[in-house]
């Protein structure tokens, strides 16, 4: 591929009229991309659901398109609701199951419009940073009662959610 500078000159030749200069080339570039990213970055529900789908064609040639699993999903009441489930334990973004913990809460970036929102994302990521900092911080400070207080809430926690996954 050639260089960005290789690649604007190009830009020039093939629009003589244009007066952006390199670095607003580059801006509008990044501008008109960005959109392009963002898509291929958080693909739709459906592709995720797709992609388990199609999970069960390994080995095979003919695998339904991706238009065909859509229509399936949105006019098939009994196909959706075998393969359809937004309500899934997997993420609707990377489609991970989290028993190897796929992504930490403070770096994954879950899709918006799937079940998983940006303020459940937030309270992920509060929750995360503030048990860091009161381990960081606080945990040393704590008598040896207290500490083995929160240790035994800590590990019933613990308990209670994985049970319930």
């Amino acid at each position: 591929m050639a260089t960005l500078e290789t690649q604007y000159w190009n830009f020039l030749e093939k629009n003589p009229s244009s007066t952006l200069t390199f670095e607003e080339w580059k801006q509008k570039w990044a501008d008109d991309m960005g959109p392009i990213f963002e898509k291929l970055n958080n693909p739709p529900i459906e592709w995720n659901l797709y992609q388990r789908y199609t999970d069960n064609f390994i080995g095979h040639e003919d695998i339904p398109s991706f238009e065909w699993f859509k229509h399936e999903l949105e006019h098939n009441e009994e196909f959706r609701e075998k393969y359809g489930d937004v309500d899934s334990v997997y993420c609707p973004v990377c489609s991970g199951c989290g028993e190897d913990g796929c992504c930490n809460a403070t770096m994954c970036k879950m899709s918006p419009d799937g079940s998983y929102c940006e303020s459940y994302l937030k309270d992920l990521k509060i929750a995360y940073k503030m048990d860091e900092w009161f381990m960081l911080n606080l945990y040393e400070s704590l008598t040896e009662e207290q500490r083995k207080q929160y240790d035994e809430a800590y590990e019933q926690i613990i308990d209670k959610i994985w049970k319930n996954t």
